[in-house]
């Protein structure tokens, strides 16, 4: 069982990796890993809805999920710091700041995905030592290349098209199709 600066660190992670997806690689599905571990968290629930549904939710992110701009904070924290506040937390600190990562990530879970906002997205971002003070870029491809066919290797449709023939049930939703 890991310890708690252990799942600190894992939800953390989750989060980042979720925050530093840029470009046409920022999707809805980047909030999965966090979800998936949640230890409430029902992963048969986890499975890439069908292609129209899919779609619905990519519009949605698209509509309420992405930046004009980049935002470049007036002073960068290096990556070797972000998690260095764990170290001086006393083991009830330590607890308190899990639950508090644990409710956040419920609550964006929990939320329909085609409802999620970047409000929603900033308050687990707010939950990094680093939030503020690393370089972030929520900008998306113009509507119709995230949103549509016209180029092969990018866009939502593409994506989901790529997943029509897979031989499984258990698709890798941060991976183009077909899944084997």
């Amino acid at each position: 069982m890991p310890s708690i600066k252990e799942r600190i660190i894992s939800l953390r992670s989750a989060i980042r990796y979720a925050r530093d997806q840029t470009g046409d690689d920022r999707c809805w599905l980047d909030y999965w890993i966090g979800y998936r571990l949640l230890d409430d968290t029902d992963t048969t629930k986890l499975t890439l809805p069908n292609a129209d549904r899919s779609m619905e939710i990519c519009t949605a992110f698209y509509k309420f999920r992405r930046q004009q701009e980049s935002r470049i904070p007036k002073r960068i924290l290096p990556l070797q710091k972000w998690d260095e506040d764990l170290e001086e937390k006393s083991e009830p600190a330590l607890q308190i700041t899990l639950n508090e990562l644990e409710r956040k990530w419920c609550k964006h879970r929990d939320t329909p995905a085609e409802k999620l906002t970047m409000r929603e997205d900033i308050s687990l971002y707010k939950l990094l030592p680093e939030h503020g003070k690393v370089p972030v870029d929520f900008t998306l491809p113009p509507r119709e290349e995230f949103l549509g066919t016209v180029k092969d290797c990018a866009g939502c449709p593409n994506f989901w098209k790529s997943h029509a023939n897979c031989q499984t049930q258990k698709h890798n939703p941060h991976a183009w199709g077909p899944c084997k």
